[in-house]
């Protein structure tokens, strides 16, 4: 009888010994942190957006490689589809000749990936643009026009189409900034200006 006690103690010893081994060696346990204690995690950097991201690569190229031409202040909630409108939309302003300084912060505006709101969200704003630009590239006119008053910018392919639309939440005062480059005072970075709305 004691030779079986000490037989089954034994083999309980060496169950419990082969347990606390095998849970240190197992890889998939991870030790408990300790209560109150901060667990960090790690922040994943690939996910930083860049502009061929964001859009075709052919519209990413045109934004960072296209020649500027004309700059256009728009009347919001006006259309005017004759000739002086621009894609149906009224035009107050129109310059014809931009500076070298006007064109690259237009370049530099655009093509800068930070200004694009990248969530799945959507808007459901009318679309009534304040400012346009016009952008040639491998020989094709592009237009990009920005609503100021719900963060909102559109580019239109050469045959008048919309090929991307996307919030700009992100770049509200970089857009209004580079409007005010162009059209001094016209734009705020909270409320427009109505001087220009007639």
């Amino acid at each position: 009888m004691k030779t079986i006690s000490f037989t089954v103690l034994s083999c309980l010893f060496a169950l419990q010994a082969f347990a606390q081994v095998s849970g240190r060696d197992n890889p998939t346990q991870l030790p408990t942190p300790a209560e109150g204690a901060t667990v960090e995690t790690p922040v994943d950097t690939s996910t930083t957006p860049t502009l061929d991201s964001l859009m075709a690569p052919e519209l990413a190229s045109m934004l960072q490689e296209g020649e500027v031409g004309k700059a256009y202040l728009l009347v919001e909630w006006m259309s005017d589809t004759t000739d002086t409108g621009l894609l149906g939309f009224k035009v107050a302003q129109c310059v014809d000749t931009l500076n070298t300084a006007q064109c690259s912060a237009i370049t530099q505006t655009l093509s800068n990936p930070a200004i694009y709101d990248t969530s799945d969200a959507q808007k459901r704003c009318e679309f009534a643009p304040r400012l346009g630009f016009e952008l040639r590239y491998n020989g094709a006119l592009y237009h990009v026009l920005v609503a100021t008053n719900c963060d909102l910018l559109k580019i239109y392919a050469p045959d008048g189409l919309v090929v991307f639309t996307e919030d700009v939440d992100p770049g509200h005062d970089n857009l209004t900034t580079l409007g005010n480059k162009i059209f001094p005072g016209s734009l705020t970075t909270g409320q427009l200006t109505n001087s220009n709305n007639h």
